[in-house]
């Protein structure tokens, strides 16, 4: 276990969990990091920090956290001991598999958030990725030119596209107003997004599979959009570019990536978070209607 100070926090990492704490030992936040390499638990910690007014680099925080040559851990004080119980190392034992049915009984713990049919006209359907020009193209051929935008909303990082829906729900023809907020997911957007994650219905979060950068971000944009927004149900998409005949994919991302990257955030937010996944070619704009209506079908109270 390593501890190490930063300004007036406390940074306590193990294998399993990263905690941070105040100077005079409370708790302020705890992540599970297990199964989550070097670069996601740098994304996720960054982004707390960020939100909570400190500024840090990332190379700062890499030093910080995993050190390049050993530094010297800040021991325990007595007060700090008096107000986190000092936990024993687990002694080594055998290697043991986790129970299903354990797992199985920690997502029966989500409660899906859902809504009323005779309130549901509107829908607030936030999406984010690093690409923020390949999404937008991503999100034009769905819901076409129709923008609801101003200049001042642009230079915050935000894009609104509304994409008006008729479906039968229960038996009842709505016509529901999906607005797509669409999220600059570059740093210097950062602090301006925070607050554009509240209120959000769905929150998509999109990647390349032919570009490993998009993808090793999503762990950040989902702590955000769960610190800042307290969202609860996050879709990721994957989108992909379609093959010429006689060519082989470009994916650099194998749906095994995405399979264990769902486990590991399912983990994390213990069922507290609903995931769910797509792959889609960058084209399938028909299949991503689909999916926003069967998401809708599944909002509404039973």
């Amino acid at each position: 276990m390593s501890r190490v100070q930063y300004k007036d926090l406390i940074i306590e990492r193990n294998e399993s969990k990263l905690k941070i704490f105040n100077e005079e030992g409370k708790l302020l936040h705890s992540f599970n990091i297990i199964g989550l390499n070097e670069k996601m638990v740098l994304a996720m910690v960054k982004a707390w920090l960020i939100g909570h007014k400190y500024d840090i680099k990332e190379k700062e925080l890499k030093e910080l956290l995993y050190p390049s040559e050993k530094i010297i851990e800040i021991p325990p004080t007595p007060e700090f001991e008096e107000a986190i119980p000092a936990i024993e190392e687990p002694k080594e034992v055998p290697t043991r598999a986790r129970p299903v049915r354990k797992l199985e009984e920690e997502f029966k713990e989500f409660e899906m958030p859902r809504r009323k049919i005779s309130e549901l006209t509107d829908i607030k359907a936030t999406a984010i990725g690093l690409d923020f020009e390949g999404i937008e193209i991503f999100l034009r051929k769905i819901v076409g030119l129709r923008a609801s935008t101003t200049m001042t909303q642009v230079m915050l990082g935000v894009k609104i596209y509304e994409f008006p829906l008729k479906m039968i729900l229960k038996g009842e023809i709505k016509e529901i107003l999906v607005r797509f907020w669409l999220l600059s997911g570059y740093e210097s957007h950062a602090t301006n997004r925070q607050v554009m994650y509240r209120g959000s219905d769905f929150v998509f979060v999109f990647f390349d599979h032919s570009d490993r950068e998009t993808f090793e971000m999503v762990p950040k944009y989902v702590s955000e959009a769960v610190t800042f927004g307290d969202c609860r149900w996050i879709i990721l998409i994957g989108l992909r570019d379609r093959p010429y005949p006689g060519l082989k994919s470009w994916d650099i991302i194998s749906s095994s990536d995405v399979l264990e990257l769902k486990t590991n955030l399912s983990k994390q937010y213990h069922g507290s978070v609903r995931f769910d996944t797509y792959t889609l070619y960058k084209d399938q704009s028909d299949e991503m209607r689909k999916i926003i209506k069967d998401l809708i079908k599944m909002l509404v109270e039973e």
